[in-house]
């Protein structure tokens, strides 16, 4: 289907939703949050490798949540290991992401298990 008509009669095809997101820039913002610390760290910061460490990350979160991921690095020294720089933020970037999105308590199958045997018994 050509453009043209899509654009008049629409597409049956699902819009796929534009998420921002830079691994450069995201590197950018590390490293100025980085220079801005009150703890000392490795100075250096390899923008190129975070950046592309940061890109695999495209598709699942966006800026943003990356964004809120550096800040509570930055902020909470429980995060740091002894020598933080960006390849220990890297290393603890699936701990820190988790405790920004926490899991909920009960999961869809537990809560219908439970359901199941409150209806019908533990037939087991």
């Amino acid at each position: 289907m050509s453009d043209l008509y899509k654009e008049l009669w629409g597409s049956s095809e699902e819009e796929v939703p534009v998420v921002s997101f830079s691994g450069m820039n995201l590197a950018k913002y590390f490293k100025k949050q980085f220079d801005r610390a009150e703890w000392s760290g490795f100075a250096m910061v390899n923008l190129v490798a975070l950046a592309a460490q940061l890109n695999r990350w495209k598709g699942k979160v966006d800026e943003d949540k990356i964004q809120k991921c550096i800040d509570l690095y930055m902020s909470d020294a429980s995060l740091r290991g002894k020598n933080p720089g960006w390849k220990d933020f890297l290393y603890r970037l699936e701990q820190i992401h988790a405790r920004l999105s926490p899991a909920p308590t009960e999961d869809k199958w537990a809560k219908l298990e439970k359901e199941w045997e409150d209806k019908y018994g533990d037939a087991v």
